[in-house]
């Protein structure tokens, strides 16, 4: 029964598995050279996955940003100021932003961003690399970065490995192996 349910948890994320990347996450601190206590900002971010389409929703890749403001003066996120760029510098078009409005964030208080970059048709993108890129306003100062991802390559199958199609036996057998105390190593 078990074993079932983590089949079905498996298969019903809404994220391809083939596209995964790193860093997760990215962090930022972003600062104003002449006025570090004032603005002062870290930001994380990170690339959630590669949404699969869904009835008429076309597929997407889904962005997280935490801005945290660190300073004495608000901070203020536009999400305007969010873009996407592919591996050959590509723009995506414009993110469905959650929030959707600007907004502020006090002192000493975060709040998260989630976008989704549509993704009409994959192969006029290259997504091996994303560069994220985001701006924020604190003070009269406005503070821009990015962030750069690379698509990690999942391990491949070894076919030839004999435990390849029984885990459990390798599993038992090498920790056993390691496990016990050895008479001829002391």
């Amino acid at each position: 029964m078990l074993g079932m349910s983590a089949l079905v948890g498996c298969a019903s994320s809404p994220y391809s598995s083939e596209y995964r990347y790193s860093p997760r996450p990215v962090s930022v601190d972003m600062s104003a050279p002449d006025a570090p206590e004032q603005a002062k900002i870290r930001a994380m971010a990170t690339i959630v996955g590669l949404r699969r389409a869904v009835d008429e929703q076309p597929a997407s890749i889904d962005a997280r940003l935490l801005i945290e403001n660190n300073g004495s003066a608000p901070a203020r996120f536009d999400p305007v100021a969010l873009s996407l760029v592919d591996a050959t510098l590509s723009a995506f078009p414009n993110p469905t932003v959650d929030p959707p409005d600007a907004f502020t964030i006090a002192p000493g208080q975060s709040r998260t961003v989630n976008a989704s970059f549509p993704l009409d048709d994959r192969s006029s993108y290259d997504l091996d690399g994303l560069n994220l890129r985001w701006s924020v306003t604190a003070g009269n100062h406005t503070l821009s970065h990015s962030a750069t991802f690379s698509r990690r390559e999942l391990p491949r199958p070894n076919y030839t490995d004999p435990f390849y199609y029984d885990p459990y036996h390798r599993w038992y057998y090498d920790n056993y192996y390691y496990m016990r105390p050895h008479r001829y190593h002391r």
